[in-house]
Order: structure tokens, then sequence, then C-alpha cells
């Protein structure tokens, strides 16, 4: 919408929306909130000077935004299968996260697949589980390592207070989050890498990439939310618009920084315009 008002010839600022909350009970001294007032309030703030110019940005950062709302629904959507599975985990055979502490790794979801409850392991030896896992797909299941965490995983198996009553039902459960955890990983990786080829084709990219600390989502979601970086003329700037000092540290838990407002596009803003600014 606003592209096309500047294709008009009209001139669009963006206006933060807490500035427009804020200012509605001023207008009037009323705590209303109604769309007619607040489009009075946002051209009062507008003509004080409380606004932020429009700045269309270029497709790729269109892109690269979209693609990372994308990815942050995925994530999202991993942690709570993530959840969920140590939830079944803790309710069936609690002693399994004993010997797999990172319920990830390859060995750990191999387990899950093949024998998820300790009465499946009663009647198997050291020897037969790591069968199991080479027929789940594993390179190297034996091994020094891989023999004792076979015995252990049977002797957690001897002593396990999970619930018995339902194991079939558990069994279908747990398969189910598996194969939905699984596929939500690996649209996760093709996604890291449609990232990474939005990435290479912008300069800018390659340069923040020689910091170091700076990861391929992190520059991301940084490129993503605030847009060209050239148009800020310090770095002060992109502090002002996130309403957090800490905007970079949430990448590390996998999630873009949505609170930062971009000089661009910000779903979250405000739109205001003026007729005839570019005649």
């Amino acid at each position: 919408m606003a592209n096309w008002l500047l294709h008009q010839g009209i001139e669009v600022v963006l206006v933060n929306p807490v500035t427009t909350h804020r200012n509605k009970e001023n207008r009037d001294n009323s705590p209303s909130k109604n769309d007619p007032k607040a489009a009075l309030t946002i051209a009062d703030v507008v003509s004080r000077g409380f606004y932020t110019d429009y700045a269309p940005q270029e497709a790729i950062f269109e892109r690269i935004k979209t693609t990372m709302s994308d990815r942050e629904y995925w994530v999202k959507l991993s942690t709570s299968l993530g959840n969920r599975i140590i939830r079944w985990v803790d309710l069936y055979f609690p002693e399994f996260r004993q010997v797999f502490p990172n319920w990830t790794v390859l060995r750990s979801l191999a387990s899950l697949r093949a024998f998820p409850l300790p009465s499946d392991l009663w009647n198997l030896s050291a020897d037969d589980v790591i069968e199991c896992w080479r027929k789940q797909g594993m390179k190297r299941p034996g091994g020094v390592s891989g023999k004792a965490t076979a015995v252990q995983l049977l002797q957690a198996a001897t002593r396990s207070i999970g619930e018995t009553r339902v194991l079939e039902e558990a069994r279908r459960d747990l398969q189910r989050l598996l194969d939905a955890y699984e596929q939500t990983i690996r649209l996760l990786g093709e996604i890291q890498q449609e990232v990474e080829a939005l990435l290479n084709s912008i300069p800018l990219a390659k340069q923040l990439r020689s910091m170091e600390g700076l990861g391929t989502i992190t520059i991301a979601a940084l490129l993503g939310c605030a847009g060209d970086l050239r148009y800020y003329d310090h770095g002060r700037q992109l502090l002002l618009d996130a309403s957090s000092c800490d905007v970079l540290a949430s990448t590390w838990l996998s999630v873009p920084p949505a609170s930062l407002r971009d000089r661009s596009s910000s779903p979250n803003a405000e739109t205001a315009c003026c007729e005839n600014t570019f005649s």
C-alpha cells in the first residue's frame, strides 16, 4: 500500500504506534479509543514532527524479511514439538534422558524410533541395540562408546518407572511427534539455504560476515528488519529504531528481532500521507 501511494505522488511517513496510543488520551483527556480518533491523533503527531520518513527498500531486503518471518514460525513450531517430545519421554521413559541428556542427537533419535518404551528393550542385548541403531541409518553405531551407551540404555530400561497403561497409544503419539519434528527440521534446513542464497547477492552481507560473532541468521535478521544499512548515518540510529538495545541478542534464540522497527515497511507502523509532495 505504501509503495502504491508513492507511485501516486503521495508522500508517506511512518508513525510509531506507541506514539499514537499514548497521544490518544492527550487529545481530549479521555481514555476512549476509536478509528476516527486514531486518524486525528496520527495527523496531529505528524504535524508536530513525530514521524519517520518512509524509505522503500529494494526487493532483496523484502525477500529476506519474508523468509525470516517464515523461519520464525517454523522455529517456534520446532520448539513446541521438542517440548512435547520431552514431555512424552518424562512420562513414559524418564530414565532415557539420563542416558541421552541431549535427545536431539542422532543416536537418541534412532533409539526413540526403534525402542521408545522400556519394555521394547527388556529382551534385547547390547549387540541387538547396536544393530537396531544401524537399521535406523547410523553409520557407526558401535564402537566402545556405542556399546557403553547401549548397556546404559538397557540398564535404564530395567529400572524405569514410566507409565505402562497406554503403551500403544503412547507409541503412536511419539512416532507422530518425531515425524513432525524431523519434517520441521528439514524445512528449517531448506530455509537456511534460501537465506544464504539471498545474502550472497548482497555485497553488504559479505562485509558483515567479516565481523566476528555475526552468523548467517543474525545477519539475515538484521537486514530483514532494518533494511539497507546504508540509509543509516550512524549506528545509534539503528538502536533508536529498536525497543531494546538487546536486539541482536534475540537471534541467539534463533528468533528474528521482531521488535526492531525498520525505516522501510514496518507492518506495525501507522502510515500518514501528504498530497502532491513529489510534484
